[in-house]
């Protein structure tokens, strides 16, 4: 497997010139497991993610495929989603509470900094949604991954 890009098996429902909405099912860590059933554990839920080809290839709705994303994408979607909240959560909620003396002040502006800053992540989701690009590769073309995926 390549280590330029992260897949998902999926099944096209929609297409639309190049843009196709694909249903992948999301699992937890355990969902893939054998004995899932017995524990209970096994967390599974359909997802769709709209993916783009520029290869002219004519999928068809109801076939299945592989959903491409370059894994440095993965990376900077966790450093926007978690790393950067934690840090403003962090660096609002101690200095707030060493300079007031006060929990609970620091607690509300630990809470308004990020909330602040997914309000601002809100209104450039258009922007940020651009630079997260999925792409479609077929399902049995594991010759070469990254050219497969258009990467």
């Amino acid at each position: 497997m390549s280590t330029k890009d992260i897949r998902h098996e999926g099944i096209i429902i929609s297409k639309e010139e190049n843009k196709y909405i694909v249903n992948i099912q999301q699992r937890s860590a355990c969902g893939g497991c054998a004995v899932k059933g017995a524990c209970g554990m096994g967390d599974v839920k359909d997802q769709q993610i709209e993916a783009y080809d520029f290869s002219n290839t004519e999928w068809q709705i109801g076939e299945k495929v592989n959903v491409c994303m370059q894994r440095s994408m993965g990376s900077k979607a966790v450093v926007i989603g978690y790393l950067i909240p934690i840090i403003i959560l962090l660096g609002t909620l101690v200095p707030t509470i060493l300079i007031t003396n006060d929990e609970i002040s620091g607690a509300l502006a630990g809470v308004l900094g990020v909330g602040l800053y997914y309000s601002i992540i809100y209104f450039f989701r258009d922007k940020l949604n651009n630079s997260f690009k999925f792409t479609l590769a077929k399902i049995d073309d594991y010759s070469n991954l990254d050219e497969s995926c258009n990467l």
